[in-house]
């Protein structure tokens, strides 16, 4: 079950990633992480924490603490509220 939402999480960031035309490297300055963390991402090795994935979503240009959609697009479940919940 992990590896599999680990593929879905890593598919759907290279696709937003290469559709904002930026490079690993890019999108990791934009979102003031490791180029590593997103390589494994997308590399589905590693599925992001929600506080990565709002990272992540905020780089290319979402808003996940209001935007349901921005967050279903990294895999961060949403509380009630519109919030990022801490769980994924």
């Amino acid at each position: 079950m992990k590896l599999e939402k680990a593929e879905k999480t890593g598919n759907r960031l290279k696709v937003l990633r290469v559709r904002a035309r930026l490079t690993i490297a890019e999108l990791a300055e934009k979102a003031n992480l490791n180029p590593a963390t997103i390589s494994l991402t997308e590399n589905k090795h590693r599925s992001p924490t929600p506080e990565t994935a709002i990272a992540l979503a905020q780089a290319l240009g979402f808003d996940p603490n209001t935007s349901e959609e921005a967050a279903a697009i990294l895999g961060v479940e949403l509380s009630t509220k519109g919030r990022p919940k801490t769980q994924i």
